[in-house]
Protein backbone atom coordinates (compact mmCIF):
# COMPACT_ATOMS: atom_id res chain seq x y z
CA UNK A 1 0.00 0.00 0.00
CA UNK A 2 2.91 2.18 -0.74
CA UNK A 3 1.78 5.95 -0.65
CA UNK A 4 -1.28 5.39 1.53
CA UNK A 5 0.21 6.47 4.77
CA UNK A 6 -0.64 3.86 6.85
CA UNK A 7 0.67 1.74 9.63
CA UNK A 8 0.22 0.23 13.26
CA UNK A 9 2.20 -0.62 16.00
CA UNK A 10 2.91 -3.31 18.02
CA UNK A 11 4.10 -1.88 21.49
CA UNK A 12 3.75 -1.15 25.13
CA UNK A 13 0.98 0.29 26.12
CA UNK A 14 3.15 3.61 27.21
CA UNK A 15 5.22 3.77 23.82
CA UNK A 16 1.60 3.59 22.24
CA UNK A 17 0.53 6.79 24.84
CA UNK A 18 3.94 8.83 23.67
CA UNK A 19 3.63 7.81 20.04
CA UNK A 20 -0.48 8.91 19.81
CA UNK A 21 0.89 12.25 21.63
CA UNK A 22 3.69 13.09 19.07
CA UNK A 23 1.50 11.59 16.11
CA UNK A 24 -1.57 13.55 17.24
CA UNK A 25 0.14 16.87 16.56
CA UNK A 26 1.84 15.93 13.20
CA UNK A 27 -0.83 14.44 11.39
CA UNK A 28 -5.13 14.07 10.93
CA UNK A 29 -6.44 11.14 11.33
CA UNK A 30 -6.52 8.23 8.36
CA UNK A 31 -9.10 8.64 5.52
CA UNK A 32 -11.78 6.54 6.01
CA UNK A 33 -11.26 4.51 2.30
CA UNK A 34 -7.89 3.90 3.62
CA UNK A 35 -8.60 2.45 7.07
CA UNK A 36 -11.11 0.02 5.20
CA UNK A 37 -8.36 -1.10 2.36
CA UNK A 38 -5.69 -1.64 5.33
CA UNK A 39 -8.40 -3.96 6.83
CA UNK A 40 -9.13 -5.89 4.16
CA UNK A 41 -5.44 -6.42 3.16
CA UNK A 42 -5.23 -7.90 6.72
CA UNK A 43 -8.18 -10.38 6.46
CA UNK A 44 -6.61 -11.75 2.94
CA UNK A 45 -3.46 -13.33 4.12
CA UNK A 46 -3.01 -15.57 1.26
CA UNK A 47 -3.43 -13.19 -1.36
CA UNK A 48 -2.13 -10.51 0.57
CA UNK A 49 1.32 -12.61 1.40
CA UNK A 50 1.87 -13.27 -2.42
CA UNK A 51 1.41 -10.25 -3.54
CA UNK A 52 3.96 -8.70 -0.98
CA UNK A 53 6.47 -11.42 -2.33
CA UNK A 54 5.87 -9.92 -5.52
CA UNK A 55 5.96 -7.17 -4.52
CA UNK A 56 9.31 -7.33 -2.66
CA UNK A 57 11.01 -9.04 -5.75
CA UNK A 58 9.89 -6.40 -8.06
CA UNK A 59 11.24 -3.73 -5.50
CA UNK A 60 14.77 -5.54 -5.61
CA UNK A 61 15.14 -5.35 -9.20
CA UNK A 62 14.54 -1.46 -9.08
CA UNK A 63 16.60 -1.16 -6.57
CA UNK A 64 19.25 -2.99 -8.31
CA UNK A 65 18.42 -1.37 -11.56
CA UNK A 66 18.74 2.13 -10.02
CA UNK A 67 22.01 0.93 -8.30
CA UNK A 68 23.66 0.00 -11.22
CA UNK A 69 22.61 3.13 -12.90
CA UNK A 70 23.94 5.58 -10.25
CA UNK A 71 27.28 3.32 -10.56
CA UNK A 72 27.33 4.21 -14.62
CA UNK A 73 25.69 7.82 -14.90
CA UNK A 74 26.57 9.59 -11.48
CA UNK A 75 30.05 7.34 -10.40
CA UNK A 76 31.45 10.20 -8.09
CA UNK A 77 27.99 10.41 -6.52
CA UNK A 78 28.12 8.60 -3.26
CA UNK A 79 24.59 5.76 -2.29
CA UNK A 80 23.59 4.67 0.24
CA UNK A 81 22.03 1.54 -0.71
CA UNK A 82 18.62 0.91 0.52
CA UNK A 83 18.28 -2.34 3.08
CA UNK A 84 14.22 -2.05 2.46
CA UNK A 85 13.27 1.17 1.69
CA UNK A 86 11.60 2.50 -1.61
CA UNK A 87 14.18 5.28 -1.51
CA UNK A 88 17.83 5.59 -2.43
CA UNK A 89 19.79 8.18 -0.53
CA UNK A 90 22.81 9.80 -2.66
CA UNK A 91 25.20 11.96 -1.58
CA UNK A 92 25.57 14.46 -4.64
CA UNK A 93 27.06 17.35 -2.56
CA UNK A 94 30.33 16.97 -5.21
CA UNK A 95 28.21 18.62 -8.14
CA UNK A 96 27.47 21.60 -6.08
CA UNK A 97 29.17 24.94 -7.37
CA UNK A 98 28.23 28.51 -7.78
CA UNK A 99 24.71 28.22 -8.77
CA UNK A 100 23.64 25.02 -6.64
CA UNK A 101 25.27 25.28 -3.41
CA UNK A 102 22.97 22.69 -1.40
CA UNK A 103 20.54 19.96 -2.21
CA UNK A 104 17.33 22.56 -2.39
CA UNK A 105 18.89 24.24 -5.24
CA UNK A 106 20.13 20.99 -6.73
CA UNK A 107 17.00 19.49 -6.35
CA UNK A 108 15.16 22.34 -8.25
CA UNK A 109 17.97 23.05 -10.86
CA UNK A 110 17.42 18.83 -11.87
CA UNK A 111 13.32 19.24 -11.74
CA UNK A 112 13.70 22.50 -13.92
CA UNK A 113 16.40 20.80 -16.77
CA UNK A 114 15.44 17.08 -16.19
CA UNK A 115 11.92 16.88 -15.38
CA UNK A 116 13.27 14.80 -12.79
CA UNK A 117 12.13 15.06 -9.61
CA UNK A 118 14.20 14.46 -6.12
CA UNK A 119 14.00 15.13 -2.17
CA UNK A 120 16.59 17.62 -0.76
CA UNK A 121 18.62 15.35 1.97
CA UNK A 122 18.02 18.57 4.09
CA UNK A 123 14.43 17.19 4.77
CA UNK A 124 15.92 14.81 6.01
CA UNK A 125 18.96 15.96 8.12
CA UNK A 126 21.83 15.75 5.76
CA UNK A 127 21.84 18.87 2.95
CA UNK A 128 25.01 17.12 0.95
CA UNK A 129 22.40 14.23 -0.29
CA UNK A 130 19.05 13.56 -2.34
CA UNK A 131 16.78 11.27 -1.88
CA UNK A 132 15.44 9.24 -5.12
CA UNK A 133 12.40 7.33 -4.94
CA UNK A 134 12.28 3.77 -6.47
CA UNK A 135 8.59 3.51 -7.08
CA UNK A 136 8.44 4.02 -10.48
CA UNK A 137 9.24 1.63 -13.09
CA UNK A 138 12.45 0.46 -14.04
CA UNK A 139 12.86 1.95 -17.38
CA UNK A 140 11.64 5.55 -15.61
CA UNK A 141 14.36 5.42 -12.54
CA UNK A 142 16.77 4.03 -15.54
CA UNK A 143 16.25 7.34 -17.82
CA UNK A 144 15.61 9.76 -14.71
CA UNK A 145 18.99 8.50 -13.63
CA UNK A 146 20.42 9.00 -17.26
CA UNK A 147 18.83 12.46 -17.49
CA UNK A 148 20.36 13.24 -13.88
CA UNK A 149 24.05 12.59 -15.43
CA UNK A 150 23.52 14.30 -18.34
CA UNK A 151 22.47 17.91 -16.69
CA UNK A 152 25.49 17.44 -13.71
CA UNK A 153 28.21 17.17 -16.65
CA UNK A 154 28.76 13.54 -15.67
CA UNK A 155 30.51 11.02 -18.21
CA UNK A 156 29.10 7.50 -18.14
CA UNK A 157 31.23 4.89 -16.61
CA UNK A 158 33.47 2.75 -19.35
CA UNK A 159 32.86 5.81 -21.78
CA UNK A 160 35.44 8.81 -22.62
CA UNK A 161 34.57 12.54 -23.91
Amino acid sequence: MTGWRIGYSDSTRPLASAMTALQSHMTSNIATPSQYAALAAYRDEPRVDHAVRAMVNVFRRRRAKALEMLAAHLPEAKVLPPAGAFYAFVRIDRFFDGQTGDSIALCRRLLEETGVAAVPGAAFGDDRCIRLSLAAPESDIAEAIRRMGTVLGVTPAGQTT
